[in-house]
């Protein structure tokens, strides 16, 4: 669905290079969060904040201006169920959003009341929720209604790191820090009655390094001298009792950035401008690993995305000429994945064999075992470099599963990879479109003569297997490998052959089956659909008279979910066997026959006639 204004589809952001601040960090929007993707995905709704044209009364005079809303709507559709007034909660600037009044976690409250027999009755209520400018609000998923608008002073925000519960920091009058642990359950006003613990902390606010599993915080920050980075200091704390726990300086690495520093697997990972990432244990400062430095010239320094994610046993580092995977366990690399340009020399950046490469330096989104990421550069240009994708890899492998030459807009801070949920990817593109990854549905046909056939003759069965998702609806379903050229093409224009010419578009499978009026099946065989117009033809000669119901089904793939379409068709008995047949009857009489001889005549002396007047 279209975002916003942006210039020739499948081009960039209608932006000039000097005001391309998009690309230098911005995403699609300020940011609840107006970014061209959704915010929250629940049970196949998608809630999003959007700019949105609307007739307004401006003194006495009906206006077009753009009002914020917040819509829900289909995610595997895009149809809208319900959009409603958001407000701003404050006002962001550059690369950070601003937050809007709507919802950015969910909230599963469940009750247990005791049955007859011992058996629980479950029953549940969800919400959404926000925590922020001193209040909790939620909001019902299905109508929007607002449920719940309290005070949670004297604080304003909080860190929802479990379903229903929250954590803030409180700085009293003297200078103490107050580590609150609450809940979001319920309606009570105010924090009094929600608070479940309450104990003094060493920092005024929770770090993003923080290891909700084993309940440890970290905070790292560079040592300088004279302006120049020199050391690194490491702290950490506990969430459970609040003492510090152990303070740590090394004089021997400097950090690339705070942001690209992850806490779990009870470690505390940071990647440093020498290359390489080093791991502390939590509990105790002691080092844990150190990983092998980067490879040679770009990622040497760790340069690269401000991200570095965790997932599956794996820390993930994209760095500019590729992105690593090491193995939170003892710091291995367990894999690093590149993405070659289509041509040499097509970019500056290239990996250690000089080879030419895609750059990265956007985070990117993990789900179902798998890494979502778009090739971009630091404050990318307009135009921005041909080529980029976005790409889904495997995280156990590094292998990708698919990639299509379709990428995001921001380059810097937020990434433009939305949620993910319920098998459907969301990705804000650097086109001005939001982008719904997922399977498509399917719609198969089928035909067959409409006269009866005679029993060994050959007849034709014709039908079509389209994509009936609405990004593209009636256009030919293809094969698993064939997806990404398809999409390409439709939406960004590119060759159907490929920029290089050599891919083929390849259709999909089809079973045949005839289903006889005594319940019989005959299973006559598979076929492919044409690639490049999801048609197919396939001939059948029956061998017994009847009638029969002809099945075409597509059983769906990776790209597209199953159809079929059923036809009907009868079988005769068989043509006579050749030879002359005698009529039982004349065709015509004898008195039929002389006047038919007698007009003949007729008619040859008439032409005689006028031919030699002509004559004379």
């Amino acid at each position: 669905q279209e975002c916003q204004i942006a210039g020739i589809l499948g081009g960039d952001q209608g932006v000039k290079p000097a005001e391309a601040n998009l690309f230098g960090g911005a995403g699609m929007g300020p940011g609840a969060y107006a970014n061209g993707k959704p915010d929250i995905i629940f049970q196949g709704r998608a809630y999003e904040i959007v700019f949105k044209p609307m007739p307004q009364m401006v003194d006495g005079q009906i206006k077009t201006l753009t009002e914020t809303v917040w819509q829900c709507y289909d995610m595997r559709t895009g149809e809208v169920f319900w959009e409603q007034t958001a407000g701003i909660a404050t006002r962001g600037f550059g690369p950070f959003p601003t937050v809007f009044y709507a919802p950015t976690e969910i909230e599963y409250a469940g009750i247990a009341n005791p049955g007859g027999g011992g058996d629980p009755q479950q029953s549940a209520e969800v919400f959404l929720i926000m925590v922020y400018g001193g209040r909790l609000i939620k909001w019902r998923p299905m109508t929007g209604e607002m449920a719940a608008n309290v005070s949670i002073a004297p604080v304003s925000s909080g860190t929802y790191y479990r379903n229903g519960y929250c954590l803030s920091v409180q700085t009293l009058e003297n200078g103490e820090h107050r580590l609150l642990n609450w809940t979001t359950f319920g309606s009570a006003d105010g924090l009094a009655s929600r608070v479940v613990s309450n104990i003094t902390f060493p920092w005024s606010s929770i770090p993003d390094t923080t290891d909700y599993n084993v309940g440890i915080a970290s905070q790292q920050t560079t040592v300088s001298e004279g302006g120049a980075y020199v050391g690194l200091t490491i702290r950490a704390a506990s969430l459970t009792t609040g003492q510090l726990l152990w303070e740590k300086t090394f004089t021997d690495v400097t950090q690339y950035s705070t942001n690209t520093n992850n806490a779990d697997h009870g470690k505390i990972a940071v990647l440093t401008e020498q290359g390489t990432i080093k791991a502390w244990n939590l509990a105790d400062g002691s080092e844990a690993w150190t990983s092998d430095p980067m490879e040679y010239p770009w990622d040497e320094p760790g340069f690269g995305a401000y991200y570095v994610g965790s997932a599956y046993g794996k820390l993930i580092r994209p760095a500019y000429s590729g992105i690593y995977a090491y193995n939170w366990n003892d710091g291995s690399l367990a894999w690093k994945y590149e993405s070659p340009a289509e041509f040499p020399y097509e970019t500056p950046y290239i990996d250690e064999d000089g080879n030419t490469m895609y750059s990265w330096n956007i985070g990117g989104t993990i789900a179902d075992g798998k890494l979502y990421i778009y090739n971009t550069e630091h404050s990318a240009t307009v135009p921005i470099t041909r080529g980029w994708k976005m790409h889904c890899i495997d995280i156990a492998t590094g292998e990708q599963v698919w990639s299509v030459m379709i990428a995001g807009g921001a380059s810097k801070h937020l990434s433009d990879v939305g949620p993910v949920a319920d098998g459907y990817l969301t990705m804000a593109g650097s086109d001005g479109f939001m982008y719904v990854f997922g399977k498509g549905q399917s719609e198969t046909t089928v035909t067959a003569p409409d006269v009866a056939v005679p029993v060994g003759t050959t007849m034709t069965i014709k039908g079509t297997v389209l994509d009936m998702s609405p990004a593209q609806p009636g256009t030919p379903c293809v094969s698993v490998d064939s997806v990404a050229a398809q999409m390409e093409n439709i939406h960004h224009q590119m060759p159907l052959e490929g920029i290089h010419g050599d891919r083929e578009i390849q259709g999909v499978e089809v079973l045949l089956t005839a289903i006889g009026a005594d319940g019989s099946c005959i299973d006559l065989g598979t076929t492919v659909t044409n690639g490049y117009y999801g048609t197919f033809t396939f001939a059948w000669t029956p061998e017994t008279e009847g009638t029969y119901d002809i099945v075409a089904s597509f059983a769906g793939d990776a790209s597209y979910g199953s159809s079929a379409a059923s036809t009907g068709v009868v079988v005769g008995p068989a043509t006579a066997a050749g030879g002359t047949i005698e009529p039982e009857h004349p065709i015509i009489s004898t008195e039929v026959a002389i006047v038919i001889a007698v007009v003949a005549v007729a008619a040859i002396g008439a032409v005689a006639f006028l031919a030699l007047r002509k004559r004379k």
